[in-house]
């Protein structure tokens, strides 16, 4: 099962798409999109991310976060080094690369290991035994 795509552009754009497996095959986790701040302003990126997007759910100065309904609070959305529960996506403009990540979250991606566990727990034989 491919677990992982990366490609680049010819501006140095750079993108990488993350699977997470289900029993209906691969399904996307995570995307980051990269492109070296000499291709566009930092200015010009927001904007853009702001035109494509709409209205982000938080700003600060070189970043816009997007929370997914129901993470209305700052700090259920926004924290940068706990991403457990906060699916959504962060468009940041900061030093050499301005970057757009999209992120699945930790419920979705809990839930989605359980239902999987689930799902081959029952297909297993019941007299299966362990080979190691």
């Amino acid at each position: 099962m491919t677990r992982f795509t990366m490609a680049e552009g010819p501006q140095g754009e750079h993108i990488e798409v993350l699977y997470a497996p289900t029993r209906a095959g691969a399904r996307v986790a995570n995307v980051t999109y990269t492109i070296p701040s000499n291709r566009m302003e930092a200015q010009a990126f927001l904007e853009s991310v702001t035109s494509k997007y709409g209205k982000p759910s938080f700003t600060e100065r070189t970043k816009r976060f997007y929370c997914s309904k129901g993470r209305d609070s700052r700090a259920s959305c926004c924290l940068l080094v706990d991403t457990a529960n906060r699916p959504g996506l962060l468009a940041s403009s900061e030093f050499a690369l301005r970057t757009i990540k999209l992120t699945e979250g930790g419920d979705t991606a809990d839930a989605r290991r359980q239902q999987l566990a689930g799902e081959v727990e029952a297909a297993a034989p019941e007299d299966a035994k362990a080979s190691f």
